[in-house]
């Protein structure tokens, strides 16, 4: 009997040793496993360290970038303010010479004004021969040819000699037309007004320009002045390019009768 029983001890005894020699296994298991959680523990506080002195030197550094940031801005906006006050500066000069170049135009003007009045022998304004009325008296003579066209219609006043209107027709246009106009009566006449609008203007013209020939004959008293009249510009040409010095007056001289000249062209053609 003692002997089974200490068999039964013995057995028990191994089985517990056994058992302690499986959670001894586990003890140390999680012994390393806890080792390693330490270290990782400890890697993660050194981690968690090095960010919040790195975070602590960020914002040291922001501090330092947005303090440069401002001085910078500082710097930039006095400088804006300089540029801007030379900008007015500017301003102020450019409008002082245009104001100087407006003055200067001016006097260039009034200059030329005063030299021109000096060198120019002036008709008075109320002659006839003033180029002024004389101007006057040529868009007179085209406002009247004008309204006489324009007021032309069958049914006035105005008689149309349908035959001479039919030869002014033919005689003005193209030669290579083979059109030929025959108007027998008044109501043909607003077919073609405009056209003989524009004959008659051309027609008139025509005479009064004609009219000059007459001038031209060889004894002619207004040729024999014209003649005259460009002897003495060549002359006025020599008496500049060859005589000793020079003055504004000279030079001006054969300019003034070539003036004068055609002038009294324009007043024998009107």
């Amino acid at each position: 009997m003692a002997s089974d029983s200490n068999k039964d001890i013995n057995n028990e005894t191994e089985v517990l040793d056994e058992n302690s020699k499986k959670e001894c296994h586990k003890c140390k298991l999680l012994e390393e496993e806890n080792r390693k959680l330490e270290e990782e523990n400890r890697k993660l506080v050194d981690e968690i360290e090095k960010f919040n002195n790195d975070l602590i030197g960020n914002k040291d550094f922001n501090k330092t970038l947005a303090a440069i940031i401002d001085k910078h801005k500082k710097e930039i906006k006095s400088k804006d303010d300089k540029i801007e006050s030379k900008d007015e500066e500017i301003k102020s000069k450019d409008k002082e010479i245009k104001s100087k170049d407006d003055e200067i135009i001016n006097l260039k003007k009034r200059h030329q004004y005063e030299l021109g009045s000096a060198k120019t022998f002036r008709l008075s304004d109320d002659d006839k021969n003033n180029p002024t009325n004389l101007n006057e008296d040529i868009s007179q003579i085209q406002e009247d040819l004008e309204f006489y066209v324009t007021n032309l219609r069958p049914k006035t006043d105005i008689e149309i000699n349908l035959k001479n209107i039919s030869r002014l027709l033919n005689d003005s246009k193209v030669k290579k037309s083979k059109i030929t106009y025959t108007l027998n009566s008044s109501s043909e006449l607003n077919d073609y007004m405009p056209l003989i609008k524009a004959v008659l203007q051309r027609h008139v013209l025509r005479t009064i320009l004609d009219y000059f020939d007459k001038y031209n004959r060889k004894n002619s008293l207004e040729l024999q002045f014209l003649k005259q009249a460009e002897d003495l510009e060549n002359l006025a040409k020599r008496l500049e390019k060859e005589r000793t010095g020079s003055d504004a007056i000279t030079s001006a001289l054969s300019i003034q009768k070539t003036n004068l000249i055609k002038k009294w062209n324009l007043i024998e053609k009107y």
